[in-house]
């Protein structure tokens, strides 16, 4: 700090030194003599020489000092230009991982998604193929049973009828027993010689 402050005086002492030379050489100016009828003066030549020497000498160090700032404004403005360049690169990197987060993030979404769609179209399509399948079982039981249900129906009937060509008292001689075919996958129940009917055909031997 005491070295800055050093230096800030320094300059100032030596711009004050050059407005007091500048001062003093326009004095000497105007206290000079007027040439009768002319704009001339007449000056001394040693000590306006004296001036400007001291001019020289204390110009070129405000020049250097001038160009000391003017390299070191240059050069704070080159830093904060690279660390600014710095700072948008590093925001464009994180945008650029944000984007491809947010791309990753959509494209395992879409393919969840893709999932959850094929496995409801093929649960779907096993519900719709059990109860066809279960329909078609359906149907086909459903077809035994009432071709099994006609089966006994017809039993019950024939057995009925045949009970009745039995039955004792009766006037006219009971015809032997034909046994009938049996249906399709039924058995017709089998039938038991009557008594009745087997003392006839005794007595007719």
């Amino acid at each position: 700090m005491q070295a800055g402050a050093s230096r800030g005086d320094l300059r100032r002492r030596r711009a004050t030194d050059i407005l007091f030379l500048i001062d003093k050489l326009e004095k000497l100016v105007q206290d000079s003599r007027k040439v009768p009828m002319t704009n001339a003066r007449m000056i001394d030549e040693k000590e306006v020489l004296d001036i400007i020497d001291q001019l020289r000498t204390t110009i070129p160090e405000e020049v250097r000092a001038a160009k000391q700032i003017q390299q070191q404004r240059d050069r704070v403005m080159a830093q904060g230009k690279e660390e600014a360049n710095r700072m948008v690169e590093l925001a464009r990197q994180q945008v650029e991982v944000l984007v491809t987060q947010n791309e990753v993030s959509r494209a395992a979404e879409g393919r969840a998604q893709t999932i959850i769609e094929r496995a409801q179209r093929e649960a779907a399509d096993i519900r719709r193929g059990a109860d066809g399948y279960a329909e078609q079982v359906l149907k086909v039981l459903d077809e035994r049973v009432a071709h099994a249900h006609h089966q006994i129906r017809s039993g019950l009937i024939e057995l009925s009828n045949r009970r009745g060509e039995a039955a004792p008292g009766s006037d006219e001689e009971a015809a032997p027993a034909v046994p009938t075919e049996p249906q399709p996958k039924s058995q017709a129940p089998e039938m038991q010689p009557v008594a009745g009917t087997a003392g006839k055909n005794d007595s007719r031997t």
